[in-house]
């Protein structure tokens, strides 16, 4: 159902009858309106800006366990982080599967100055990929330093030798965009740019929103009790529209990376660096044509449209600086992000609901659901959890879940090749952004690219339009192609490009 028919259908039914609303249109959202439609509910989904314009398309780009987790679960004895290394162990193969086009394996190399640092990384990624068990990925490698040197050329020669192990990557904005476009599929209705504005109460209990059309700027009324709040860093806010009084749940902590040439890291295999003067372990990573570094973790108010600090920006560069040859500049720097990572705080005496996977679901005494914490890799997990407890306070009648299913674009046993004659950046850029759609993007006119040399077409823009609940040239520069974090310059000149040739917002001339 398109954006106009569901506004249509609220115009001529304004009392609709929704199983489920869902407040937030990130990966906790998309993740819920995915299970939940897949279990049979009538949902509505309501996102204030872009699908994905969070942290959700603001992350490392991993689909991971987590080694640090694993390291502090085992040094403190902390059973709830080694449950969650092991829970997103046993998922990330499981979502590496339901879209191949926007995922693959990726080895990760640590590097060892003595012979204890390599034994000792070896022995913790043999216990992580041990946790994995049949879902893992790839093995542990113990390298030698020809070897390192060979596979990792710009690492410092203080390097004596290293350990290598394979996780998953994913392109996080467009994952999250199949997730809805998947869940729209089974009848789910998405509506992005639709801030929430107030939640009625009756009795002391939520029994329905208001919400504004940001791009018809119309006000809209929903009556329904079954509300989830999956906001993430912005759950309070939408509590406090119920009881500004209420408590905070969370807290934010900010994410930065940058974004780097890829003479920096001139491999397809990531680097993980784990010594940094804060404790937190330094990733570096192939993404696309370009190399990632991320990233930070310091508490900070959570904002909709970040900025990375200047401090973060050294800290990054700072850190990264003693272990390679080259030296990075800030001048280097061709793109940068930063997100918000929403964390839990104390919830003792307030009639929550604590899962021993990173992530809580918390019940208000109006009512009101939030799904909080988590990450990327557990987004079923926490879905799943989310409506076994939706169920039991709202006695919603849930059908047998399908434990495996394929996102849009992913269809099994349909060949992924395009025209031989065509350009192969655009053949491969076509593939690996839309798998099994690829054609259909293709046959809805004459192959144009946008700007020479750059793999982006005028097909793109009506796909986008019509297929993608893009809106704005942003949510096309920014989180249907990435080119807004990756590379700003390259992104100015696009925006440019799309405006002088008229082709926006429908894509057709």
């Amino acid at each position: 159902m398109t954006r106009e028919q569901i506004f249509q259908q609220l115009s001529e039914q304004p009392e609709q009858n929704f199983d489920l609303v869902i407040i937030g249109g990130g990966a906790s959202g998309a993740g819920l309106a995915l299970e939940a439609s897949h279990v049979g509910l009538k949902v509505l989904l309501l996102e204030a800006n872009d699908f994905m314009s969070g942290t959700s398309s603001r992350s490392t780009k991993l689909l991971h366990g987590g080694v640090r987790y694993l390291e502090q679960a085992i040094k403190t004895l902390d059973w709830q982080k080694y449950q969650l290394v092991k829970d997103a162990l046993q998922e990330r193969k499981q979502l590496m599967s339901m879209a191949p086009h926007l995922c693959r394996p990726l080895t990760l190399v640590t590097p060892c100055k003595n012979p204890f640092e390599q034994a000792y990384y070896y022995l913790g990624l043999q216990f992580y990929q041990w946790l994995a068990g049949k879902q893992k990925l790839g093995r542990v490698s113990r390298l030698s330093r020809a070897t390192l040197q060979a596979c990792q050329p710009n690492l410092g020669a203080q390097y004596r030798s290293a350990v290598s192990y394979v996780d998953g990557q994913f392109d996080d904005a467009r994952f999250g965009i199949s997730m809805l476009q998947t869940a729209q599929q089974l009848g789910a209705q998405l509506l992005n740019y639709c801030p929430v504005t107030k939640l009625h109460l009756r009795d002391g209990q939520v029994v329905g929103l208001s919400f504004r059309d940001e791009l018809k700027h119309t006000e809209w009324q929903i009556q329904c009790s079954q509300i989830i709040n999956a906001t993430g860093a912005f759950c309070d806010q939408i509590r406090q529209l119920a009881d500004p009084e209420l408590p905070p749940l969370v807290s934010s902590s900010r994410g930065s990376h940058l974004v780097l040439p890829r003479k920096f890291l001139p491999t397809d295999q990531g680097l993980l660096i784990p010594n940094t003067s804060d404790g937190r372990v330094l990733f570096m990573l192939p993404w696309q044509d370009y190399c990632l570094l991320g990233t930070t973790d310091n508490e900070s108010q959570a904002s909709l449209e970040p900025q990375i600090p200047e401090q973060d920006i050294q800290y990054l560069l700072a850190e990264i600086r003693p272990h390679l040859k080259q030296r990075i500049s800030k001048q280097d720097i061709l793109g940068c992000f930063t997100g918000f990572r929403p964390l839990i705080q104390g919830l003792a005496g307030q009639g929550s609901s604590k899962i021993s996977r990173d992530h809580q679901i918390h019940q208000d005494s109006n009512g009101l659901i939030s799904l909080i914490g988590g990450k990327w890799t557990t987004w079923r997990i926490m879905a799943q959890d989310c409506l076994a407890f939706a169920k039991q306070k709202f006695s919603l009648n849930l059908q047998q879940p399908s434990q495996h299913y394929s996102l849009v674009g992913a269809q099994l046993g349909v060949p992924l090749q395009l025209a031989a004659d065509l350009e192969p950046s655009i053949a491969q850029h076509l593939l690996s952004q839309y798998g099994d759609q690829a054609q259909q993007v293709m046959d809805l006119g004459p192959v144009e690219p946008i700007l020479a040399g750059h793999p982006y077409i005028t097909n793109e823009l009506i796909w986008a339009y019509e297929q993608e609940f893009c809106h704005k040239i942003d949510d096309l520069i920014e989180r249907r192609w990435r080119i807004g974090q990756q590379n700003a310059k390259l992104a100015a000149q696009l925006k440019d490009r799309i405006s002088a040739l008229q082709l926006w917002p429908t894509g057709r001339r």
